[in-house]
C-alpha cells in the first residue's frame, strides 16, 4: 500500500510537470490510462502473494 501511494504521488508530480509543458486533453487521458496500467501491474503481483 505504501509503495502504491509513493508511485501515485510520483506519477501525479511527473504528470503535472508534463501537463505544464503540453496542455492538451488527449495527453491527460493518455496519462490516466498509463497510470491505471502501472497501478494494475503493481497490484497484481502483490495480490497474488497475499493469496
Amino acid at each position: 500500500m505504501v509503495i502504491m501511494q509513493i508511485a501515485t504521488i510520483i506519477g501525479i508530480y511527473i504528470g503535472g510537470k508534463i501537463i505544464d509543458k503540453i496542455s492538451s486533453g488527449y495527453y491527460l487521458i493518455f496519462l490516466g490510462l498509463t497510470g491505471i496500467l502501472v497501478t494494475t501491474l503493481y497490484i497484481i503481483p502483490y495480490s497474488r502473494e497475499n493469496i
